[in-house]
């Protein structure tokens, strides 16, 4: 029986050789729902760090993340019903940890309305800014305000443009690419500074001449890549500016973003007479 809590389970362990229970007397079930309870950490360690950014409180979700990793990480538990309950205890976790960063994020940018956004067309010294990190993104149009600079949003970023806090910047362009997925292509094609600021980075294929162009924030990070430190753009604004205007980016295309619950619910009487 595999188990990612026990290096027994590994080539030459004691699950090695068709074990149905570990050495810790732990089944497949349980070895699974643990499982399942990392993977849910992932997606609440990521929304807590952007929240806490923005100086929300995260305390009775960061109690339950590391009663999580005790749960699992120590094999403390064997019970398979409060396995079930302390799995959802975890999502209501993931639940509510949305909601305090959704509140974080109008709170500080405003609540986002539907805007439609250009879609591949890019022009003058420029960053692409990947992630969703909304944040950083302010401070980086902070940063460069009034320096020449374009800012284009890339994949998770694209909802960016809604918000009334960071669409009022003029040189809030628009947006490049599609999904994290196709970060290998679009850099390589992009003569400009990138900058990733979350998870979702793709490490760089041999041959790929982006690296000396690629900046990374905080947690994010890459073989040959230049980390921002402290919030200093001195750095990445220096590598913009040094770089060639870009070029080869000029659709029509165009997307529409914004689509937040909350303005969603003030058409609700025009939405249920549809019906």
């Amino acid at each position: 029986m595999f188990c990612y809590q026990c290096e027994m389970s590994t080539p030459g362990g004691c699950g090695s050789d068709g074990q149905t229970v570990g050495t810790c007397l732990k089944d497949a079930n349980l070895a699974r729902l643990q499982d399942i309870m990392i993977f849910g950490l992932k997606g609440l360690a990521a929304y807590r760090e952007h929240a806490r950014e923005l100086g929300a409180d995260t305390t009775s979700v960061d109690d339950v993340m590391s009663e999580t990793l005790y749960f699992t990480l120590t094999n403390v538990n064997f019970n398979f019903d409060e396995h079930i309950a302390h799995l959802m205890k975890l999502g209501a976790a993931g639940v509510q940890v949305m909601d305090v960063l959704s509140q974080a994020h109008t709170r500080h940018l405003g609540v986002p309305t539907p805007v439609t956004v250009s879609q591949n067309r890019a022009e003058g010294k420029a960053i692409l800014v990947s992630g969703h990190n909304l944040d950083m993104l302010k401070k980086l149009l902070d940063a460069t305000a009034g320096k020449g600079i374009n800012i284009y949003t890339h994949s998770e970023m694209l909802p960016a443009h809604a918000y009334p806090e960071l669409r009022k910047y003029p040189h809030l362009k628009g947006n490049i690419g599609k999904s994290w997925t196709d970060q290998s292509q679009l850099f390589q094609r992009w003569p400009g500074a990138i900058v990733i600021n979350t998870n979702c980075i793709v490490p760089a294929k041999k041959g790929t001449n982006y690296y000396e162009r690629l900046f990374t924030y905080k947690i994010t990070g890459a073989e040959g890549a230049t980390k921002i430190v402290g919030d200093d753009y001195g750095p990445l604004i220096e590598k913009a500016l040094s770089l060639p205007e870009i070029t080869g980016f000029d659709s029509d295309e165009t997307l529409v973003t914004g689509h937040h619950y909350q303005s969603v619910l003030t058409l609700a009487p025009q939405i249920l007479e549809a019906l």
